[in-house]
């Protein structure tokens, strides 16, 4: 009995809630309506906020994705320089080129000591 009256008081307060908020959208349309000179400026106002904030947060989230991605190729292309494979012996006037390569790019050359 109880379980019935508690839907039945649900079901009557979701249709009383329903009816109040159609009557509150007829009277905001008619307020509306009546103070649209007043409306207009402040709905541009706040759509153009809108367009630019949305532009400002796509603009920062694409340039930290580039930064992202500048970050990772210049750490894939150090290690490629770490990672070059060993010259056999060269007379001494042979790896200048490569170590003033290296030396533009800001990278020590490692010296061998061979004994």
């Amino acid at each position: 009995m109880a379980a019935r009256r508690r839907r039945r008081l649900r079901k009557r307060t979701r249709r009383q809630l329903q009816g109040w908020g159609a009557v509150a959208a007829v009277l905001a349309a008619v307020w509306v309506a009546r103070n649209w000179a007043r409306v207009w400026p402040v709905l541009l106002i706040v759509l153009a906020t809108a367009v630019l904030g949305t532009a400002g947060w796509s603009l920062w989230r694409a340039h930290r994705a580039a930064v992202g991605q500048d970050r990772q190729w210049r750490a894939q292309e150090e290690a490629k320089v770490w990672e070059l494979p060993e010259q056999p012996d060269r007379a001494e006037g042979e790896s200048e080129p490569l170590n003033s390569l290296l030396m533009m790019l800001g990278i020590a050359a490692k010296k061998r000591s061979d004994g």
